[in-house]
């Protein structure tokens, strides 16, 4: 969890914060993945598995931020897009 005024700064556990994603997949140097997403991390909860673990807790997306994801936004990048060649009579 990241401070939403200062990401390079974390925020203790039960604090709210901005949710940074570790990424496994690259192998150069650590990769986090910044979301626009808020939350709060809870420790030492229990499964009825038996394991312990840390829970992230999701509250909301940040204010002001464009409701909608990766993919919803590509979609809408690409409907513009045609749009503007159907204008210009490209489609």
């Amino acid at each position: 969890m990241r401070n939403p005024h200062n990401v390079l700064e974390e925020v203790e556990y039960g604090e709210r914060g901005v949710i940074a994603i570790y990424d496994p997949t690259s192998i150069s140097y650590p990769g986090f993945v910044l979301t626009e997403d808020v939350g709060y991390l809870r420790k030492d909860t229990s499964c009825e598995c038996g394991r312990n673990g840390q829970t992230l807790v999701y509250i909301s997306r940040m204010p002001g931020v464009e409701v909608g994801c990766c993919a919803i936004n590509l979609e809408k990048f690409i409907e513009e897009k045609e749009k503007g060649m159907a204008i210009k009579g490209g489609i």
